[in-house]
This record gives structure tokens, sequence and C-alpha cells, in this order.
């Protein structure tokens, strides 16, 4: 508002709304302080800290168990669980968390890195961008999506003048899920974001990258010992975890 007001070239009557939206918004502001919806609640905050771990170790639980009909209902919770680190790491992100903007920006890298295995440092360059100029062609962020979708016909457009977009375009609704989603989140955890953390030097996020990686593999790695122990079914075996473990059975000589 203050630029275009001292610009030479200012419309009043653009200057004049500009006013009565800022003072709109102020009143709001107010209105919605005074109601306390600004002030965290930390129960709720906690509540959403357990479920995304209780959601980690059922699904990883059921990865070591000895039920192999679980798996796929475990690859399901752990999904849904990445989803509910995305809502927390937004908040976070946005500050409005905790009350706090030290906590809450610690609190998004550790659960985006460990739960996503992503950049929150990344996520809040782009967002803020996002929030600087929503739904603006060649501002907002979001809508540089080409040449895999395209969310209006304006960047539909645009995209006419490549030939892969003009393939790609027309089937771009039923590709979304098996192939786009799973192509952005790839380059985003193992292109994207790590790039954006070697460059930046952001030490704590790496750690926390590793962290999701190193718990990863230490699933994976007794989950295969344990899943190869299933094969010796001529031996004796004990219960030991939900799993069985071989235990060979001494013969004895008549």
């Amino acid at each position: 508002q203050m630029c275009i007001r001292d610009s030479p070239k200012a419309d009043p009557e653009e200057v004049e709304r500009l006013r009565k939206l800022s003072a709109s918004y102020m009143k709001l502001r107010k209105e919605f302080e005074s109601e306390g919806r600004f002030k965290p609640n930390y129960v709720h905050v906690v509540y959403r800290f357990v479920e995304i771990f209780a959601m980690w170790v059922i699904g990883f639980g059921m990865l070591l168990s000895a039920n192999r009909a679980l798996y796929p209902v475990a690859l399901i919770i752990l999904g849904l669980s990445a989803g509910r680190v995305g809502w927390v790491e937004h908040e976070a992100g946005h500050s409005s968390l905790t009350g706090n903007i030290n906590i809450d920006k610690r609190l998004q890298q550790f659960m985006f890195g460990i739960g996503c295995g992503m950049s929150g440092t990344w996520w809040n360059s782009q967002h803020n961008r996002h929030h600087a100029a929503p739904q603006k062609l060649k501002h907002d962020v979001d809508l540089e999506t080409l040449p895999l979708i395209a969310f209006n016909r304006a960047i539909a457009a645009k995209g006419a003048r490549s030939a892969f977009a003009r393939f790609w375009l027309p089937i771009q609704g039923y590709m979304f899920l098996p192939v786009t989603c799973c192509l952005v989140a790839y380059g985003w955890q193992f292109i994207l974001h790590p790039l954006s953390i070697f460059k930046r030097r952001l030490a704590f996020e790496a750690v926390c990258i590793a962290m999701r990686y190193v718990v990863v593999g230490l699933v994976g790695y007794y989950g295969c010992l344990l899943y190869t122990s299933d094969a010796a079914d001529e031996e004796d075996s004990v219960d030991l975890g939900g799993r069985r473990i071989i235990k060979k059975k001494k013969k004895k000589r008549n």
C-alpha cells in the first residue's frame, strides 16, 4: 500500500481500495486476537506428535511382525503418517504451532526431515513465495508445474509449446497418482532437497534426514533377517519378538 501511495503514478482509487482492505484486515486480526485464536493449544500440539509417533510404531511393528498380510496395512499407515507430518511441518513452517518461532522452525526441520526425508528450509523458501503472490502466474511457484501438470488453461496454453506437454497434459489426470506423485516426491527427496541442504550447509536437517534412513535401513535389515528365518520349515523354531527364530535341534545318536 505504501509503495503504491508514494508512486507518482499511483491510482487514487487503488490507494483507497488498499487502505480499506488493510483496515478490514487489521479489524479482523484484532477480533481473532480477542477471541484467543492465535494462542497455541499445547495439548493439541502434543496430541499431533503422539499420533505421528504412534503411527510409526504401529507401522514398523507390523513390518516386523510374523503376519505378512499386515505388510500392506503397515505401508498404508506409514504413508498416512507422512501426510500427517506434512500438516505438522506446514503449521510449524508458518510459525503457528507452539507460538515460538525458533521452536517451530526446529520442530518443522526435525519432523519434515525424519518423517518425509525433506528440507523444511527449502519448503519455507518456496512456500513463502507462494503466499507472497498466490495464484499469480510467473510469481506463484506452486503454479510452475509444467510439463507434468497444468492447473488451469493459462498454464496449459503455455505448455502447448512443448511436444511432450502436448502429449502428457491430456492424460495428466490419469497419471497424477501412479506417475506424477512419485516423480515429484522422489525428485524432492533425492534431488532438490538434498542439493538445497548441501548448498546451504544445513547440518541439522542433514542429520534429521540421515536418521530417517538409518531407521528405515535397520527395519529393512532386521525384516529381511526375520523373513528368511521363515524359510527353514524343517527346523524347530521359537517365537521371539513376534517372529520365528531358527533354533537347530541337536541330533542324538543311538
